[in-house]
């Protein structure tokens, strides 16, 4: 019993985990996207490629949280293509 005990209590601190991430990036790209009036936001500041990667990369990680606040009435949703282009690849 205390293997159950000590698994679920991972499994516990690990959900903990992925919501307190997805809160604090989520919430910190919404102020900055508010600043600018805009309703999309970004986890993280697409500086360079492997920032927009690593946004994308969240994007996918974190869609089950993204899916649940748009419920919850958030009026931001995470940008489909962090930096805008004047290419067909966003």
């Amino acid at each position: 019993m205390k293997t159950n005990s000590w698994i679920g209590g991972v499994l516990v601190a690990c959900l903990f985990s992925y919501i307190s991430a997805y809160i604090v990036m989520s919430r910190v790209g919404m102020q900055r996207a508010a600043m600018i009036d805009s309703d999309f936001y970004c986890f993280v500041e697409p500086n360079n490629p492997s920032a927009e990667q690593f946004h994308m990369v969240c994007c996918d990680l974190f869609a089950p949280c993204i899916t649940i606040d748009r419920w919850l009435g958030s009026r931001f949703s995470p940008a489909a293509c962090p930096r805008l282009q004047l290419s067909r690849a966003c």
